[in-house]
């Protein structure tokens, strides 16, 4: 986005991460269906998808096979675990993005954010703190 104009700018990236909390992963996933359809497309992908309890993830069939094709990295978090969960807990914070996200040296890489008010401005402010400069994300 163009922050004088407001306008949308297209951009190219060879790695994009995606952070998304509950139902606004569907811009995401529809993303997602598109890097898959095509078949010479080699955009690598990560994905850290926030949830409150694990019954609350959406999409868990796709998204763990897209993982298993090699389409994505997926790794789902949940802030309330039960007994059975195994991936992550909590909610964003600073050694997620590095585990997960484009560094923010990273010319080709970009990372896209797709939830609450409080997730997307958590967000912000911990990619404000590691060095990442606005033009190097973009809320959804």
């Amino acid at each position: 986005m163009n922050f004088e104009t407001g306008e949308l700018e297209s951009r190219k990236a060879r790695r994009v991460g995606m952070i998304s909390s509950g139902t606004s992963i569907a811009p995401m996933y529809q993303i997602l269906q598109t890097i898959e359809a095509d078949p010479i497309d080699i955009t690598g992908v990560s994905l850290l998808s926030f949830y409150e309890a694990p019954l609350d993830t959406l999409l868990e069939e796709d998204l763990s096979r897209m993982q298993d094709e090699g389409i994505i990295s997926y790794f789902p978090v949940v802030e309330s675990p039960d007994e059975m969960w195994t991936q992550g807990e909590g909610k964003i914070r600073k050694e997620f993005i590095e585990s997960f996200m484009p560094e923010a040296d990273d010319p080709e890489g970009l990372i896209l954010i797709s939830g609450s008010k409080e997730m997307t401005t958590a967000t912000q402010n911990i990619l404000s703190e590691m060095g990442y400069k606005r033009e190097q994300y973009q809320i959804l």
